[in-house]
This record gives structure tokens, sequence and C-alpha cells, in this order.
């Protein structure tokens, strides 16, 4: 199985960390993607830096053979690598926007659902 497991470093992304690394287990392993989007390449150690944590989540056992910063739209890039990575599936948390917000904005979970292959 090849998971593409997003983050940025928020609680509810942390518990998608955690919920592909028992999907992994559970299937007897395969192949993860750790992949966090920043908005600019100056924010590339940051990025660095919420990877290094999210896989301090994961079991020591588990298979993270790709590590990936993206920088730019969190939708379009997630999309990008989903392509690229002929992966079998994406985790991701998601937060649900206040009715409000979400009137004005789409989240990024929902373009990334409409958009991946």
């Amino acid at each position: 199985m090849r998971i593409l497991v997003v983050t940025d470093g928020a609680p509810h992304a942390n518990s998608a960390v955690l919920a592909a690394g028992g999907l992994l287990s559970q299937f007897g392993g395969g192949f993860m993607t750790l992949l966090t989007v920043i908005k600019s390449k100056q924010d590339t150690s940051q990025g660095a830096l919420i990877l290094q944590q999210a896989r301090d989540l994961l079991p020591a056992d588990a298979t993270v053979l790709n590590w990936c910063v993206r920088s730019g739209h969190e939708a379009e890039q997630i999309v990008k690598e989903a392509e690229s990575g002929h992966y079998d599936l994406i985790v991701m948390g998601y937060q649900r926007a206040g009715r409000m917000l979400k009137r004005f904005l789409t989240p990024t979970a929902e373009r990334v659902v409409v958009q991946a292959p």
C-alpha cells in the first residue's frame, strides 16, 4: 500500500499521521510519504521541522521512505504529489472552518478530494 500523509503540524494533522501509521501496520507495511506544504521557499526549515515531528509520532518500525516539503498553494501541491506518486490513499487531517469562513473559502481537504486522482 502506498500512502501520502499530509501534515501541517496541527493536532488534527497529527491524528492523521497516527491513523496512517496504524493503517500501514494493519496492512502489513507499505510505503509512506510525509508531505507538508509551506507558503514560500524561505520556510523550508519550518517544513522540515514539521516533518520530523510527524515522523517522531510514528512507531520506530513505520516505513517512511520519503519526506517532501513543497511550497505554494496547499491543495495544488498535494494534488501534484498525489499524481506523481501514484498513491493508493491520501490521509490528511481536516478541521472544519466556521460557517462564515466556509462561505468564502473551500477548505483544502475538499479541494483535494475533488481534484486528486
